[in-house]
């Protein structure tokens, strides 16, 4: 019950923000300046990649400044991981949460296939 509470909460946090402002999904560097751009434009909330594919799973490098400068720009932010397929999906998770620590309030697992080597 608590799990399906908890979903229904998250879901009902992004529809609100997604009514109010528009939603970044976040892939590579960008910087604070630029953040504060697109929080003037109307974003009100990032989805920033911490974990990917490359080099058979890893945290993406850009994450931890990436999530800063949102945060900094006051745009409201949550992370994404793809789990590499081939790796133990628990550590990968431990990952993400051991490497930014405070920086994160949720993590969304995203499903795709993996295409890339080694995944």
């Amino acid at each position: 019950m608590k799990r399906i509470t908890f979903i229904l909460l998250t879901a009902l946090l992004i529809s609100q923000t997604m009514a109010q402002g528009q939603i970044l999904d976040i892939v590579g560097p960008l910087t604070q300046t630029a953040f504060g751009c697109l929080a003037e434009d109307g974003y009100q909330f990032a989805i920033v990649r911490a974990y990917s594919l490359d080099n058979g799973g890893s945290i993406d490098p850009n994450a931890i400044q990436t999530i800063m400068n949102s945060q900094n720009a006051n745009i409201y932010t949550q992370t994404y991981m793809v789990i590499c397929r081939n790796n133990d999906a628990a550590s990968q998770v431990n990952t993400v949460i051991s490497t930014l620590g405070s920086l994160y309030t949720y993590t969304w697992i995203k499903v795709q296939p993996n295409t890339v080597a080694g995944c």
